[in-house]
């Protein structure tokens, strides 16, 4: 991954961000809630049409092999984590996922 250093001028520190590589024009992310899933994140990809798996826990990319439909835009997950929803741009139609 790569680093982005942002200096907080107000309380004297540094923060260091560290970036992953997911897919091409990545749009939203949203979190999984607590629970057996919540430490997950998940990324549409734009131009890939797919969507990203991130373990936030180890800031690692899990999956990018969660293929919806053309130029995803928007997601929401269930508050059991179960589904989630990816709007897609093209026939403004939804994927579900079950994960």
């Amino acid at each position: 991954g790569r680093r982005v250093y942002v200096a907080n001028s107000f309380d004297g520190t540094v923060s260091v961000i560290e970036t992953l590589e997911v897919g091409a024009f990545p749009r939203q992310i949203v979190f999984a809630p607590d629970g057996d899933l919540g430490n997950l994140a998940y990324v549409t990809n734009y131009s890939d049409s797919n969507v990203s798996i991130i373990d936030v826990a180890v800031d690692q990319v899990l999956d990018t092999q969660l293929t919806v439909g053309n130029f995803p835009n928007g997601l929401a997950v269930l508050p059991d984590g179960d589904k989630i929803y990816v709007v897609v741009d093209v026939n403004s139609g939804v994927t579900v996922i079950e994960y």
